[in-house]
């Protein structure tokens, strides 16, 4: 019960402290983190190149949790290039909410017929 406790007081802090927009002091793996772009990668068999992409942002959450990781989606694209439909494979619930609002943004090359591309998202790696 002792444990459940501390495990409470600690994510009500840091929920406090990303409420309130303020970072952990000495923090360097969040800051780097953050400055860190995800980097993308297409699978190999995707058929379609990224013509112009918007970077993830790292959520304030994820640095005051130091979260890292990879975030794989799966990607409908329409025959001009837009994006239709995004869905999560794997990946955090934080980092894959900034994956998938970047990637709506997306545009890919255009093509003949609506494809699926496997995409996947490192943050902070």
């Amino acid at each position: 019960m002792h444990i459940f406790r501390l495990s409470v007081c600690a994510i009500t802090f840091v929920l406090t402290l990303v409420a309130s927009g303020q970072q952990p002091v000495g923090d360097s793996n969040s800051a780097k983190a953050q400055s860190e772009p995800a980097t993308p990668e297409l699978k190999p068999g995707s058929s379609r190149l990224i013509v112009s992409r918007v970077r993830p942002e790292y959520p304030r959450m994820a640095a005051a949790l130091k979260l890292s990781g990879t975030v794989q989606l799966l990607v409908v694209v329409r025959p001009d290039g837009a994006v239709k439909q995004v869905r999560v494979v794997g990946g955090h619930p934080v980092l894959a909410e900034a994956a998938t609002a970047a990637v709506m943004k997306w545009r890919f090359q255009k093509g003949a017929k609506e494809t699926t591309e496997s995409v996947k998202l490192s943050f902070g790696e």
